[in-house]
């Protein structure tokens, strides 16, 4: 299995494991209607490649966008 993390628009980070984004979104307890309130979903080795921007309610890739 791999680890994911769901990063939700809210601007928290969920970690969870599963064989696929959509398997480890399951395992974690989350139905069809969570998919609303996701931003998207990486692998657990680029978790610390984004942070969230309270300015503008995003998350930004900071190695592709450096402040």
């Amino acid at each position: 299995m791999k680890e994911y993390v769901i990063f939700w628009l809210s601007g928290t980070k969920t970690k969870c494991e599963g064989t696929s984004e959509a398997d480890a979104f399951r395992r974690a307890g989350y139905g069809g209607g969570a998919l609303a309130a996701v931003d998207f979903i990486a692998l657990s080795d680029d978790e610390n490649d984004y942070e969230f921007d309270k300015e503008t309610h995003s998350w930004r890739n900071i190695k592709i966008n450096p402040r």
